[in-house]
């Protein structure tokens, strides 16, 4: 996808702008009060960690002279968690208001690049052959890959100042992402010993909801460096998965459930407008 071009800059420009934060810590000794009042700008780098859940529920028949032999079978195969990570950036801006002396309260609209996730399903089952041959143990495994491209978000973050240069906040937002699924299935027969593989690709919309903490410490009126923490769940989507079939006259189809997740560690400079 054409954004995934521009990442390397970005995560370039990103490492520059936290180098510069940390250049004006130093030149700051003395800093001006920060209000954390007002519209701001705030670029940020960090890690996910992946959380993303899946299950696939499939149906399987073993065919005998071309017809069923009464083998037919379902179940559901789930996947554990990776908790893989990956680096992260985003793009923001947004507004803070002043409740009280202590008390802000902040809107934010975030651009997110993120990378690619695969959560892995992988089970053994032993399927019935009731025409006189040997049930098949069989080496089920299914790759889902999420890729990411659209990502944003909106939060609402209620904070509190306990020093004038720090700001602590928490946040409820509402996270939207456009991705490309891609969901192979490895089929292994312990007879023939040779994997039938399959894929299947959709595009999929995903929604969810973000909790998070995090803060803000002011270098000077303009400039702030911050940390956030935040906890992501996106509703499940169903994926058409793959079909096949096998030259042992077995057929397979398959769906996945796609519920991605993931542990967001960012840390950031904001510069207020």
């Amino acid at each position: 996808m054409q954004y995934r071009t521009d990442k390397t800059l970005f995560f370039a420009l990103s490492f520059s702008l936290v180098l510069t934060g940390v250049t004006l810590i130093n030149v700051h000794s003395a800093f001006a009060e920060g209000e954390f009042i007002g519209p701001y700008v705030a670029l940020s780098i960090g890690s996910d960690t992946s959380l993303s859940e899946a299950s696939g529920d499939f149906s399987y028949d073993n065919l005998f002279a071309g017809g069923a032999d009464g083998s037919a079978q379902s179940g559901t195969v789930k996947a554990s968690r990776s908790f893989d990570f990956d680096a992260a950036g985003t793009l923001g801006a947004g507004y803070t208001i002043q409740l009280s002396d202590r008390v802000r309260f902040g809107v934010e609209g975030v651009f997110r690049l993120s990378g690619e996730e695969i959560i892995k399903e992988n089970s053994l089952f032993s399927f019935p052959n009731p025409n006189n041959r040997a049930d098949e143990l069989r080496d089920l495994t299914v790759a889902t890959t999420v890729d990411p491209g659209s990502q944003m978000s909106l939060s609402f973050q209620p904070g509190y100042l306990i020093r004038d240069d720090i700001l602590v906040f928490g946040s409820v937002s509402y996270h939207y992402m456009n991705a490309d699924v891609r969901s192979v299935t490895t089929f292994d027969s312990s007879i023939l010993n040779t994997p039938s593989l399959t894929e299947a690709i959709s595009e999929e919309d995903f929604h969810g909801i973000g909790i998070g903490i995090g803060g803000r410490y002011a270098l000077n009126k303009n400039w702030s460096l911050f940390g956030r923490g935040e906890w992501i769940k996106f509703k499940s989507q169903k994926v058409s998965g793959p079909s096949l079939s096998t030259l042992d006259e077995i057929t397979f189809s398959q769906d996945t459930d796609v519920a991605p997740s993931r542990a967001s560690l960012m840390f950031g400079i904001v510069f207020s407008l």
